[in-house]
């Protein structure tokens, strides 16, 4: 969580500055709080256990601190440990990787193994953080679904401007207050008040009811309103009894029936397909803030060798699995480039990037075309393949700014 980015005098010491309960001084002030909290699953207990005041860490060393938890939580005989559940940030994202867990990938297993008794661990993205995601990016872009449907933000802006029209609202809660959440995106209810079977049943009766011809085709983006709030549900669930059976929590009872219904959705995620308004698939590059600097951690500093290394590691992975394909070779310069204005010596970057790379081509987080046509081979194979590609401007690359 964030916090103000202050210092006190409390009679005894500054406060303030990042704490990592080394009894360490730093000079850095904090910003965010990471915090750890205990929840029972069967029980309305929790309680917070840990916090950090922090500035920056990478997904390795915040796996280290859950790895700490958990092995102090054991001393104490706290070992039945089921989940974790964390939002989705991509530090977050490489923390579970860090420990085990294969959470980027739908049809891989997303766990990890309890340090001391080996136990699975699940992780469990935050459902409310990912419901706002999910909002944000129908607003920027369409979606496509299996059967070549468009899913459209802008059926919900005039479901809106025909409820205002009209003077009447169709059942939904739904306001100009939820198209323009730009100021309020940390409000869940906003999300969830959009993506409901209100909505959805309000879209299908404006289509096939009433026949508006503004409507037309809205029938996949009901779909997806009523699909997201059933899965949101059955996220969201604590009750044995609720109002549908998205709603009921998962018992004995009911279990088989919904993995098979969870299952249909899976697959209807795994259809789905981000595209631009004249249904071209969208291409991803990496992605910048206007303000960014290229300003890591800077290799000279006193922090440890591993920390370095997470920092190679982090953006290896932000360049290659946040980009198409295409866009790979740019971003591999850009990072050797980076890295090297950083004081990073050369041959560290390379043994980092060469051992990251195999890791994620391996588990098949990243692909690579060779004349349009993609190369069927082993990782290393693979691997060698793009690096033969990329060495000789990587060479060129890397003289230029050593002669500079």
């Amino acid at each position: 969580m964030s916090i103000k980015n202050h210092v006190d005098w409390d009679g005894k010491k500054f406060r303030g500055y990042v704490d990592l309960g080394l009894d360490k001084e730093e000079s850095d002030r904090a910003t965010y709080a990471l915090v750890f909290m205990l929840v029972a699953l069967n029980g309305h207990f929790k309680t917070p256990i840990a916090y950090y005041l922090i500035r920056s860490l990478t997904g390795t060393e915040r796996a280290n601190i859950v790895n700490q938890i958990l092995q102090i939580l054991s001393d104490y005989e706290i070992n039945d440990i089921r989940s974790i559940t964390f939002d989705g940030a991509s530090t977050n994202l490489n923390m579970i990787e860090s420990l085990g867990a294969e959470i980027r990938d739908i049809d891989m297993e997303p766990s990890f193994n309890h340090p001391v008794t080996e136990e699975p661990i699940f992780a469990v993205p935050d459902a409310c953080h990912m419901l706002k995601l999910v909002r944000n990016v129908l607003d920027k872009f369409d979606l496509i679904d299996g059967d070549g449907n468009r899913i459209q933000w802008d059926f919900l802006v005039k479901l809106i401007e025909y409820q205002e029209k009209e003077g009447i609202h169709l059942g939904t809660k739904i306001t100009r207050r939820h198209i323009n959440f730009h100021n309020e995106k940390m409000k869940v209810k906003l999300a969830a008040q959009v993506f409901s079977t209100r909505v959805a049943d309000a879209l299908i009766f404006l289509e096939q009811g009433l026949n508006v011809s503004e409507f037309a085709g809205a029938n996949a983006t009901a779909i997806f309103c009523r699909n997201v709030n059933n899965i949101f549900d059955f996220l969201n669930s604590k009750q044995k009894f609720g109002k549908n059976e998205f709603q009921k929590c998962i018992s004995a009872e009911n279990i088989k029936e919904l993995e098979t219904k969870i299952n249909v959705f899976i697959n209807y995620i795994k259809s789905l397909k981000i595209c631009d308004n004249n249904n071209n698939l969208i291409e991803f590059d990496w992605y910048h803030k206007p303000t960014y600097s290229g300003r890591y951690l800077n290799f000279l500093s006193a922090r440890p060798l591993s920390q370095k290394r997470g920092i190679i590691t982090g953006i290896t992975d932000g360049a290659f699995l946040l980009s198409d394909p295409k866009y790979h070779q740019k971003n591999l310069e850009h990072i050797v480039s980076t890295l090297l204005r950083n004081d990073y010596p050369i041959d560290l970057i390379f043994n980092t990037i060469n051992a990251r790379l195999k890791i994620l081509f391996h588990k098949g987080m990243i692909q690579q075309k060779e004349s349009s046509e993609e190369i069927k081979r082993d990782y290393t194979s693979l691997y060698y393949l793009m690096f033969r590609k990329f060495q000789t401007s990587l060479k060129g690359l890397v003289k230029s700014l050593i002669l500079n």
